[in-house]
């Protein structure tokens, strides 16, 4: 089968069938972001309604569609994924401010911790206040800061997340910010936030 996300329900696709087979409505949370499977278990990144507040991981079973459970994670999760191994689930938070950017939530990413099964995961959230003090080195070395009045974490807003092969790293896009994060999944900590600059194309 195929997942496919959309803002409000997942469509269960049979690849054999060409064709719909279930639907996952998840609308009275709020928005669907992604969705990523490993080894029989799908999770689910879900925004809430209000954005700016803690969004959550749903999981199910892949084969029975069976609901296992859910987790909190950081504010507007966007990208999820597993590790190699399927014993932890990493989670890009986005952290997007509200329009008028009266409240902006810290982008994060967090790491839920599944080897004791979905009933008893933990969530390790990891943060980039460590940073804030290098703000102005960081943004002459091509970091892109913008938000009005926002600290450097509030700013990072992470997107995709790559899995180093053997499962201790991970590499954050933080796309608005020009800028990938390098995260050590074992610590739960942001270990650097590398600039990209400008590049004369």
């Amino acid at each position: 089968t195929l997942w496919v996300s959309s803002p409000e329900r997942i469509d269960v696709i049979s690849l054999i069938e060409r064709r719909v087979i279930d639907q996952i409505d998840l609308s009275d949370f709020g928005d669907i972001n992604s969705v990523s499977i490993h080894d029989g278990m799908a999770a689910v990144a879900v925004a809430s309604s209000q954005i700016t507040d803690p969004g959550r991981v749903y999981f199910f079973d892949s084969v029975s569609r069976a609901a296992s459970g859910y987790v909190s994670v950081g504010a507007l999760p966007d990208m999820v994924t597993f590790t190699r191994d399927g014993m932890k689930v990493l989670v890009a938070n986005e952290g997007e401010p509200s329009d008028d950017y009266s409240v902006d939530p810290e982008g994060s990413v967090s790491i839920i911790d599944l080897s004791n099964g979905v009933a008893s995961a933990t969530v390790t959230t990891a943060d980039f206040t460590g940073f804030n003090a290098d703000q102005a080195d960081l943004v002459t070395a091509g970091l892109r800061v913008f938000g009005p009045g926002a600290t450097l974490a509030q700013d990072m807003e992470p997107e995709y997340i790559a899995v180093s092969i053997d499962n201790t790293k991970a590499w954050v896009a933080l796309q608005e910010n020009n800028a990938v994060a390098e995260l050590d999944i074992a610590a739960g900590e942001i270990t650097a936030i590398v600039p990209l600059g400008f590049k004369d194309h």
